[in-house]
């Protein structure tokens, strides 16, 4: 993540918690089959990806700009993947469950 300006280094892998997604104004999932808390009016997009646990940087970069790409172009058309108007600008909470 560094390598696109995002650092991570103090973060661990958590669970996506209710509390999580409370604070969040964006849920990014990644259809692993974990089960995720569900709020109503939050804005969620699932990006069915491979779980990127374990795998090198080469696999894990296709996920990672995967991932990016879906969430770029949800927030430019104005709707979440459960088809809610959101719009909010880079830099807002967002919870993820990876």
């Amino acid at each position: 993540m560094k390598e696109v300006g995002t650092d991570i280094s103090a973060e661990q892998p958590k669970s996506l918690t209710t509390e999580a997604v409370r604070a969040s104004d964006y849920v990014i999932t990644m259809g692993c089959g974990d089960a995720c808390p569900v709020i109503p009016s939050k804005n969620y997009l699932d990006c069915q990806s491979d779980d990127a646990v374990g795998r090198g940087i080469e696999a894990v970069r296709p996920i990672r700009d995967e991932i990016r790409l879906a969430s770029r172009r949800d927030r430019r058309d104005g709707r979440s993947a459960r088809g809610a108007r959101h719009g909010a600008p880079d830099g807002v909470p967002v919870a993820t469950d990876w």
